[in-house]
This record gives structure tokens, sequence and C-alpha cells, in this order.
């Protein structure tokens, strides 16, 4: 029985059947979770459009204004909509990559693989973040570059820089996307370096771009030294951020998947293959140096996991290759299953976990740290925030918290009719300088909320304290999802601003 038939495929129908299961399953999870922290600031960005924010490029924030009609449809669902739409798209692009380097069954593969990868799914596929529309345009460079290595046609050249301008506009580390294709060319392509074309597509990716650089030349509130933070750090390396950032990878790409990854690109380094095969050649330079700098980053700083995450598309593609190859029928369907099953575990324990809390993610009652250790708790009970602060809190009050999180938080889910504010560095504020500047200032004599969390717990700070007359003492309100108290929220009322408050230290 030869390797097609055992597994059933063949054609583009159930491909897309399975796709359409999956956006399905990812809409599930869509409407039985709330939008997390860094979704929920970036809803900010649809609210403000720009041509760069504080944090990042605005293709985000045009995506959500795109979903909500301009925030017309304002719903959680509709937020993330474009998250499930360029889940599905990135799929397909996962299978038309792998037809093209090698054979159908390669797409399909590449697809099962692909969806069961926590970054692909979840990360990108339902949560709406900058990754959302990284992802899209990277793989869409990632196909168009495999089809100008096959071809040679120039199209395909300029198609490319189109894909990763749109990726750049998503986020900035998408320019490794320029960085692996001309790894790839100066040692198997040279030529391709002195075409035309392709400084014209460099040239289509810049203009693109350009808008953001020319924001973050000129804006004051350009986040461009916090980004040189996160990359730079401590001169000495430590192992205190490397392992979090290096086992998250493995679980956020699936670690079924990874191991497949692991075993293959090891196996290729021992014979000269690796190099002497232009399709892994070209497919480890687009997934191995963006994987290596995020590690050796997390030496020296704190990073995060899903950095890396658009590596792993190439990477997962050489090792399916590679595995068609040289492994039996058997070996590969186990594979598959074992990534699958792995998914679907973890989705719905995750989905458990998210609506009753059933592990004691919590390692403690005390209010002040309630939902602490708990990473689903950002997930679960927002939603019911609002009908439990109406009664407590006087519209048009303004409120003050410590940090960019749990402000966007706040404000999407309990503020309603309050404006919010955040006291703090530049780097507590993030895009909140920007809100600061549309907001009228908290006037002398005005009073004003401070409202913080039980997972982000921060007292008022005494410098703003001491800007009011007096302070109330804190009324705790509790935040349930089916009748779990998953978070405490801290109210304190501060009475009469001696002068115009300032929101910064």
């Amino acid at each position: 029985m030869s390797l097609r038939n055992s597994w059933n495929l063949g054609s583009a129908y159930p491909v897309s059947a399975f796709i359409l299961l999956h956006f399905v399953l990812r809409l599930v999870v869509a409407q039985f979770s709330n939008l997390g922290v860094d979704e929920v600031y970036y809803t900010l960005y649809a609210e403000h459009l720009d041509w760069a924010y504080f944090d990042h490029p605005p293709m985000v924030g045009w995506l959500i204004w795109l979903t909500t009609a301009g925030g017309f449809l304002d719903t959680d669902l509709f937020l993330r909509l474009s998250a499930l739409i360029t889940g599905s798209i990135n799929l397909f692009l996962l299978y038309a990559i792998g037809r093209r380097l090698h054979s159908d069954l390669c797409g399909w593969l590449a697809v099962v693989f692909g969806a069961a990868s926590f970054y692909t799914a979840i990360i990108s596929g339902v949560f709406i973040l900058p990754d959302t529309p990284l992802t899209t345009g990277w793989l869409a460079g990632l196909y168009f570059f495999v089809r100008y290595n096959q071809s040679h046609g120039n199209k395909w050249l300029l198609w490319m820089g189109i894909a990763i301008g749109f990726a750049m506009l998503s986020k900035y580390i998408a320019v490794f996307a320029w960085g692996g294709a001309g790894l790839y060319w100066l040692f198997k392509d040279v030529k391709v370096l002195k075409n035309p074309f392709l400084w014209g597509s460099i040239g289509i990716s810049a203009v693109m771009f350009l808008p953001v650089f020319l924001w973050n030349l000129n804006s004051e509130y350009s986040g461009l030294n916090y980004h040189a933070d996160r990359v730079g750090g401590s001169i000495w390396p430590s192992l205190r951020h490397f392992f979090p950032n290096f086992f998250g990878q493995i679980f956020y790409n699936n670690p079924v998947n990874v191991v497949l990854i692991v075993i293959a690109i090891f196996s290729l380094f021992r014979s000269p293959l690796w190099f002497k095969n232009s399709r892994f050649f070209a497919l480890l330079c687009w997934g191995l140096p963006l994987v290596f700098i995020t590690l050796i980053m997390a030496l020296y700083n704190q990073t995060l996991p899903h950095w890396s995450g658009p590596a792993y598309y190439s990477l997962l593609l050489l090792a399916i290759i590679y595995f068609i190859e040289k492994k039996p029928v058997k070996w590969l369907r186990k594979a598959a299953v074992a990534s699958t099953v792995l998914y679907m575990l973890v989705i719905f324990i995750g989905l458990l976990q998210i609506n009753y809390a059933i592990l004691p993610l919590s390692t403690t009652q005390e209010p002040t740290q309630l939902g602490k250790t708990d990473f689903t708790s950002d997930l679960s009970a927002w939603s019911q925030a609002y009908k439990t602060t109406d009664e407590n809190l006087t519209p048009n009050i303004p409120i003050i918290t410590a940090k960019w999180f749990p402000a966007a938080h706040i404000q999407r889910y309990v503020a309603k009719e309050n404006p919010v504010y955040v006291y703090g560095e530049r780097n507590d504020q993030h895009h909140y300088l920007v809100i600061h500047q549309e907001q009228p200032p908290i006037l002398a004599g005005q009073d004003a909320y401070y409202i913080t969390t039980s997972q982000y717990y921060r007292e008022p700070p005494q410098d703003l304290v001491m800007q009011f007359e007096s302070m109330s003492e804190s009324q705790i309100i509790p935040l349930t999802r089916n009748q779990i108290v998953r978070n405490n929220l801290f109210v304190w009322q501060l009475h009469k601003a001696k002068a115009n408050v300032s929101m910064h230290p």
C-alpha cells in the first residue's frame, strides 16, 4: 500500500473540510473565553488608528477596526474574527507550500501538524495579536519564495516583497524573512542578488514600512528605546529567562512537532544533505536563524516564546519532507495522531479551566494574590465585570491604575463611561501615553477611582495619593465565572484632587 493511499488523501477537498472543522473548533475557543491581557490592549489601536504605536506596527489595529466595522460590531468574537480567518488562510498556505516543495501528501501533513501547533491554532489563530497578520504575511512570503526558486519568475519576487511588507506592518521581527531569503541566495544562487527585481521587491517592502519608520523617527510616543531594552539587558548571560523561553517554544509549537523537527535537523546535519539539498537548506535559512537569535536573547533578557513562532513553519515543513522520504507509514501516522491528540487534550482542559477552574492553578486564596499564578484568569471572568461593578462605580469619575495591564481590561469590561488613566513611567503606560493627550486631565477638586486586580495587585502609589486630599478604604469586588471567584478588583476612591493630577511619578 502506498503512503498516499494509506492516508486516503490526495485532493484539496478533504483539506478544505479539515480546515473548516478546525475553524469551528477555534470558533468555540474564541466564544468561550474572554480577551487576554494583550488582546484587550490591542483594541485600543483600533480606537486610535495610526501608522504605528508604542509597541508594534499598526496592522493588528487595522484588522480589529475592519472586523468590528469601525467599532460598530464591538464584541469579543468580532474582535477575534480576523484571527479565525487568517488562521484558516495559514493552513491553506502550509498546504500549498508543502505541495510545491514535495507532494500533495506533504501539504496535507503540513496542515495536520500545523493545525496541532498551539502557536498556529491559538496564539495567532484565535487570539488577536500582532502575530495574527504576521504569520499570514510570513507564510505568503515563504510561498512566493518557493515559487521563485522553482521558476525564477520575477513576478514571484515582487509578490514576495508585498507579502513580507505586510508582515513588517504587523511585527518588526518580520524582517528576518528577508534575512533568511538572502542567506539562502548568498550560498545557493548568488546571481539572484544581482537581479534588479529582487531590489525592487525589497524596495516594495521598504516603501510599505516607510510610514512606520517615519512615525518612530518623529513621534514622541515611539517605543524604540523600549524595544532596545527588551533585546538588550544584562551583559552577562543567565539561564533565568532562557529555560522559560526554551520550554515555551517547545510547548507553543507542540512538543510532538518539535521532536520531529529536532530529529530531522540532527539527522540532516550528520551528512552533507542539509546543504546539498536546496529544499532543506532553504527551509533551514527561513527558520533556524530566528530560533537561535531568540534563544540567545533569552540569555540576556526576559523574552517571550512566541517571538520565534513563524520560524517553526519552515522547520516543520523540513521535518515532514524528511520523514516522508525516510520513515515508514505507520510511524508518520502515529506521530500525526499523537500531535493532534495532545492538541485536543490541551484545548479541552484549557476550556474547562477557563470556565470551571478544574485545576488548582491559584496557589493561594489570599485576596490580593488570587489568580496571580493562574494564567487562564485573564480569559475567564472579565465578561462579568461590568455587571458586578455597575452599582459600585459612579459614571464619568476617572479611573486610575498603575500599568497598561490591567488598564485595558478595566477600560473594556469595567469602565464603560469612566475615562481610564495609567499612572507610571513611559514603559508602564505604553499607548496610554497617547490616550492621556486625547482625554481631559483630572482637574483640581475632582474625585477619582484607583483600581487594581489581585492578579496584578499594586496598591495606590504614594505619589499619586498625595495629589488628593484623602483616600477611602479599598472595596473588594469579586470577579466570578460560573459562580467561581477567579479574580478580585480592588477599588479605592480618591477625594478632591489638590491640583491637576499628573500621571507621572
